[in-house]
């Protein structure tokens, strides 16, 4: 940011006016550029003295200087706090996504062969079954057995 566009937004600092990306830049141009320091330090002061018809002189003091620093420290420490916020709020709206997709994808899945063991969701929880013939399973009885030993012992009924 140049100095004549930070001495533009002086008065719209003081009034809290700008936006965080524009406060932000306004700071970080204010903190390494003391003659624009100086004239936010002006203008500070100025706002103070005839804003400050309410304050109390006796507890409030005129150190202007210390006030504009302590106004720099909040207003950084607003900053941090929106970016956090952003920041989380993001991350939220990216895990929703994240399980809304998860869930279409699991529906989709549900209307396979399989059913519900074909899911994603499924073979994560339980281990991955695989369409390997020894993993499949087959009903005999009230018994469940692989398909390796159904087709072990039909073969050897055949064989007697």
């Amino acid at each position: 940011m140049k100095c004549s566009e930070t001495q533009q937004l002086v008065k719209l600092y003081i009034e809290k006016q700008l936006s965080d990306r524009e406060m932000e830049q306004f700071l970080e141009h204010v903190e390494h550029c003391p003659e624009c320091y100086e004239e936010l330090e002006i203008y500070f002061s100025i706002y103070e003295t005839l804003g400050g018809a309410d304050r109390n002189p006796d507890t409030d003091g005129f150190d202007f200087q210390g006030k504009l620093m302590e106004d720099i420290k909040n207003t950084r420490r607003y900053l941090y706090w929106r970016k956090a916020y952003r920041l989380f709020r993001f991350s939220i709206v990216l895990v929703a996504e994240l399980l809304l997709l998860l869930t279409v994808l699991t529906s989709f899945e549900l209307h396979g062969e399989k059913g519900s063991r074909g899911t994603t969701v499924y073979r994560i929880i339980y281990g991955y079954h695989g369409d390997t013939e020894s993993e499949t399973h087959t009903e005999t009885g009230n018994e469940m057995e692989s398909e390796t030993e159904h087709k072990t012992k039909m073969g050897a009924m055949e064989r007697e």
